[in-house]
């Protein structure tokens, strides 16, 4: 009898020893064919089922080394291109396979991180009644950015809330004041009686594709590191601000200056107007990561005149600040340190 269980016990036993040598052997295989990433995969699941093993340790090592050098070219091409998120990309991971390489620190250094956000409160009544229903729908606020391009961020049905994150590399974190909404509109997603789907953007506020005209000035950002502060705990200066409470139904063609004015952005724009700028800039220097607050806009449907308003609210409670709610999302905990100081946006007449 014990002969007998004899063979299966041992065939059992060497089952893991099995699986970790047919990962090596595949992970010797792949970087004798300078497949590195591929390799990388093969040897790290030889190492995660037999940890001890300092053979397929180093063999992990030796392969991540030569990805890193791949990646860190990829990353060159991307940035070349324009490609700044899939550049990051590679660039994250060069540094998770050569941590010590000194030109991923370095490259690091350069990138800073941006978070778009605020709440538009729609009357869902009149979305409902002037939007011919489709397959899908999503409320969307899309946004110019300094680079020329457009990004787009849902608006959440049930709390109004959006956000959106971009990437800037080599800039002057100045650059940040330069990004302003595009539009605010409903993307819809209609079936044809070919069977094809048809996606349709639907504009309610329209303030097209602008950039500034001119930029002057100097915002006063902190040039040595200072103890980052928590956002939130400085909100409260918020309440006390201001907005313009007409509703607004922008021109076709919207031109606007920014004035960078030390602690305050102030924007001289058509009707004196900024809903399509942000609200409040906030900037982390120790991060170098950037929130862009563009408050709480209102949008209403005008029946006598067959279109959309905007305005920008006041807070009147605590309460109504959104960035409360946001600041739940743990994986934008990162964006809500900043180094001390709120640059207002202003209207400049």
């Amino acid at each position: 009898m014990r002969q007998f269980w004899k063979g299966p016990l041992l065939l059992l036993l060497s089952l893991p020893l099995l699986g970790c040598s047919f990962a090596y052997d595949q992970g010797v295989r792949l970087e004798a064919e300078e497949r590195w990433e591929e390799a990388s995969i093969s040897y790290r699941e030889a190492v995660v089922a037999n940890p001890d093993n300092s053979i397929y340790h180093e063999a992990l090592q030796r392969v991540n080394r030569q990805a890193a050098q791949e990646n860190l070219q990829r990353y060159r091409e991307h940035l070349a291109a324009g490609e700044g998120v899939k550049a990051f990309a590679r660039l994250q991971a060069v540094r998770q396979q050569d941590p010590d390489l000194a030109e991923v620190a370095e490259e690091e250094k350069l990138w800073s991180h941006v978070l778009l956000s605020g709440r538009v409160r729609f009357e869902f009544e009149q979305l409902q009644t002037n939007v011919r229903l489709a397959d899908e729908m999503q409320l969307q606020i899309r946004f110019n950015t300094p680079a020329g391009k457009t990004i787009s961020a849902p608006i959440s049905s049930e709390s109004g809330i959006f956000f959106v994150e971009d990437l800037t590399y080599r800039q002057n974190p100045q650059i940040f004041a330069q990004y302003s909404v595009q539009s605010i509109g409903l993307q819809l997603v209609r079936s044809e009686p070919s069977g094809l789907s048809r996606r349709e953007y639907q504009k309610f506020i329209d303030f097209r594709e602008i950039q500034p005209l001119r930029v002057q000035g100097q915002l006063d950002f902190p040039t040595t590191m200072v103890p980052s502060r928590y956002l939130i705990s400085d909100r409260s200066r918020v309440l006390l601000r201001q907005q313009n409470p007409q509703e607004w139904s922008p021109p076709r063609l919207v031109q606007y200056e920014l004035l960078l004015q030390g602690d305050r952005i102030a924007v001289r724009s058509t009707d004196q107007r900024r809903e399509f700028a942000a609200d409040i800039l906030y900037w982390n220097l120790e991060d170098q990561r950037a929130l862009l607050d563009f408050g709480v806009y209102d949008l209403r449907f005008q029946k006598e005149n067959r279109n959309w308003t905007i305005r920008r609210q006041d807070y009147q409670e605590p309460t109504d600040d959104y960035l409360l709610e946001l600041a739940h999302n743990l994986a934008l905990s990162s964006y809500f340190f900043h180094s001390g100081i709120a640059y207002p946006f202003v209207a400049q007449p």
